[in-house]
């Protein structure tokens, strides 16, 4: 039994168990990304040499596109049960040498591509009849423009991680306050009606996984992370639900990390069959929300192999529910602690990393970002530019899964935590709206441009004269003293490394 006063024992990697070394991860920890895909030991275990990985793998347990799936006792232990076979879009499992998307690539090209620039006007005596579009494509398309128009600098730096920002104030997590299980449901009712918008049915499910027997059991039958729990439920995460319910984990609970930053840690000892998940009791005093893509990240890794390329991978799918968490509860945003500064600082690093069109990406950013980072993938953390950067590492059902929610394709077979699925998530997020990515950069107070809804599509393609028009958001009163950081490089192979401890 592992506890505050004894020294943690070695736990099991790759087969082994991991030197009493320090790894490139233990060196520094990475903070605000950190905090938002929990550190794992895919973060912070030791390596027993190069060439076999001490990061603890983290195995994507998804859903079938937001259907949560009940184990029967005899699945519990079978993965596939949790994978539904759907139509649509496929993306094939094999080598790191073959390209990834197997879609039809022109017709998503056109999508992709703004229509307010170089179309010509159909011709015949009605040239407006093909211009017909629905208000809600047409506010889509609107807001791509406004937000491919927004330079998205921090107006409120304080709202930032003080080691991303180091002229902001300290930073200091919630005090715990004794909390109980008639509390914290008090808080989570209202939470999940934000995210059904009052669905009985499925807040009922919901709460059925707060009541779960088998998870009361395995979390040491803590509320908050039962609410946690039951939140993923109810956002259509059903799948990393029953991971934690199958026997591949043990236990989630608060427990001691041996990285005081931290936010989950996973790992199997060498005695043990079953991964342990520990969520880090320095932010036990915390918000639980903040917590959820955590819980999310840590149900990701089941195996005792891991690497950069599978952190990034769960990393870029967490922050963009850690970004969703905001549009559902704003308050997230102003708490003004510890933990809700390094959540907000990992969501603008992943919504600052933007392609040509505006679409989110990890790659090649576009666009300057304002910000001491350029691309997602390469923040000290992950530091992929190539395959040749990355160190791939096994996939397993739920990974699959988690890709049908978050790029909405379909892959077949088992991917792996590889270059070709970073490329699938870089060029395929589908998770989150223009609408959205506006909205949360309103509620994160950064510089976003209003967007004016055109009166028809051809607005949008006949040009300057009559393309959308925007207005810059009026911009927040900025803390006194507090200095603009310099744009990085708009190009991304010369935009500036951050380094472990700067993200930290």
């Amino acid at each position: 039994m592992i506890n505050t006063t004894t020294p943690f024992p070695q736990p099991r990697f790759a087969g082994k168990k991991a030197q009493n070394k320090p790894s490139v991860f233990k060196t520094a920890l990475i903070g605000s990304l950190l905090a938002s895909s929990g550190a794992g030991a895919s973060l912070t275990g030791a390596k027993a040499n190069p060439d076999k990985n001490a990061l603890t793998k983290a195995s994507p347990l998804g859903v079938d596109h937001h259907r949560a799936l009940a184990l029967t006792q005899g699945q519990q232990t079978d993965w596939d049960a949790l994978i539904l076979d759907e139509p649509g879009d496929a993306f094939e499992a094999g080598s790191e040498d073959e390209k990834v998307p197997t879609e039809d690539a022109k017709s998503k090209a056109s999508q992709r591509k703004l229509l307010n620039t170089n179309a010509s006007r159909p011709s015949g005596r009605q040239p407006y009849a093909a211009a017909v579009a629905s208000p809600s494509l047409l506010k889509e398309k609107a807001a791509q423009a406004a937000w491919n128009a927004s330079s998205l600098t921090p107006r409120n730096y304080e709202l930032f991680s003080k080691v991303t920002f180091p002229f902001t104030k300290p930073m200091k997590p919630a005090r715990l306050i004794p909390y109980t299980e008639t509390s914290i449901k008090a808080q989570l009712v209202p939470f999940l009606n934000k995210i059904t918008k009052g669905d009985k049915l499925k807040n009922a499910q919901a709460l059925a996984v707060f009541n779960d027997p088998i998870l009361k059991k395995k979390t040491n039958n803590d509320p908050k992370i039962r609410a946690m729990l039951a939140s993923l439920q109810a956002m259509g995460f059903g799948a990393v639900v029953n991971t934690y319910k199958s026997n591949r984990f043990s236990t989630l609970k608060f427990h001691p990390v041996p990285f005081q930053d931290a936010t989950g840690y996973s790992v199997r000892f060498s005695n043990e069959t079953q991964q342990q998940v520990w969520l880090n009791p320095r932010y036990q005093g915390e918000d639980w929300k903040h917590l959820i893509d955590t819980v999310l990240h840590e149900a990701l890794h089941d195996d005792a192999q891991g690497g950069n390329a599978e952190e990034l991978i769960n990393t870029a799918m967490g922050t963009l529910l850690e970004i969703k968490k905001r549009l559902l509860e704003p308050s997230l945003i102003t708490q003004n602690t510890e933990l809700s500064r390094r959540m907000n600082t990992a969501a603008l690093a992943r919504m600052a990393s933007r392609g040509p069109n505006g679409e989110l990406v990890l790659l090649n950013s576009a666009k300057p970002t304002g910000l001491p980072w350029g691309s997602f993938a390469r923040l000290g953390l992950f530091d992929i530019k190539k395959p040749q950067d990355i160190k791939a590492s096994p996939g397993n059902p739920l990974l699959a899964s988690l890709i049908k929610t978050f790029t909405g394709k379909t892959v077949t077979g088992i991917p792996n935590f590889d270059w070709k699925t970073i490329q699938l998530l870089d060029q395929n997020q589908k998770y989150l709206s223009y609408e959205e990515l506006v909205q949360a950069a309103k509620l994160l107070q950064l510089s976003v441009m209003i967007p004016r809804t055109p009166r028809s599509m051809m607005e949008l393609t006949e040009g300057s004269n009559q393309g959308p028009t925007f207005t810059e958001l009026e911009p927040e009163k900025m803390t006194t003293g507090v200095a603009a950081t310099p744009e990085a490089d708009a190009k991304d192979n010369k935009a500036p490394k951050l380094s472990r401890r700067f993200l930290a």
